[in-house]
């Protein structure tokens, strides 16, 4: 993966779910009290997954959302928080 694909597809992501097609519920805005779409982002324990995590953060922030970051979390846990 590179650093602009990883951006790209956050930012996609980002603005789907800032329009509510990202979830069943239209979307969690407002749950961080500021009226923006909330995204949760895990990772999991490689070597690059920190510097992955960061780009994703940094590309659904610039898009508009606030992000729950859990750090390294398995899949479940990551479904569990969203």
């Amino acid at each position: 993966l590179t650093r602009d694909v990883v951006a790209r597809y956050a930012r996609a992501w980002a603005g789907m779910v800032g329009e509510g097609k990202g979830s069943r519920d239209q979307g969690i805005k407002g749950s961080s009290g500021s009226g923006r779409p909330v995204m949760v982002v895990g990772r999991d324990g490689r070597a690059g997954g920190d510097a992955i995590e960061r780009m994703v953060v940094d590309a659904v922030a610039r898009a508009g959302c606030d992000v729950v970051r859990l750090g390294v979390a398995m899949t479940p846990t990551v479904g569990i928080a969203v």
